[in-house]
């Protein structure tokens, strides 16, 4: 071996060293950040949780407020407007009303035939 390979190859060998540990702190590095990416995203989950608890005990506070003036008046203390409580005779219409109706139908629009004739109609040439 030439006295410049011989350099070429002990710089290439070195360069490799140098690399090999650049990756692996680089690759600790990136560890140490995922962990923490990790843990904030933890943090991040269990504050929806805690949201979403939060605003369904909201919901279920403005459900009973209307009968009750004490929890009317922490809703509105807080900010929450609260609908007025309705007559006893409104409450029975609007629980007997949906039931009577049935479901509701769909009516068909012109371009609905339009797009069922098209389907429908093959087209044929003659021989």
């Amino acid at each position: 071996m030439k006295d410049w390979e011989y350099n070429v190859s002990i710089i290439l060998s070195v360069l490799c060293i140098v690399l090999s540990i650049w990756i692996i702190s680089t690759g600790r590095h990136n560890a140490k950040l995922q962990a923490q990416i990790q843990a904030q995203q933890s943090e991040i989950e269990v504050g929806n949780a805690s949201q979403q608890w939060g605003l369904r005990l909201i919901q279920d506070m403005v459900a009973l407020a209307p009968n009750n003036p004490e929890m009317r008046a922490v809703l509105s203390k807080n900010g929450i407007t609260v609908p007025p409580p309705r007559p006893a005779a409104a409450v029975e219409t609007a629980t007997k009303a949906p039931a009577a109706t049935g479901s509701p139908v769909r009516k068909s629009t012109s371009a609905d035939n339009k797009t069922t004739k098209s389907k429908s109609v093959k087209k044929t040439t003659g021989k």
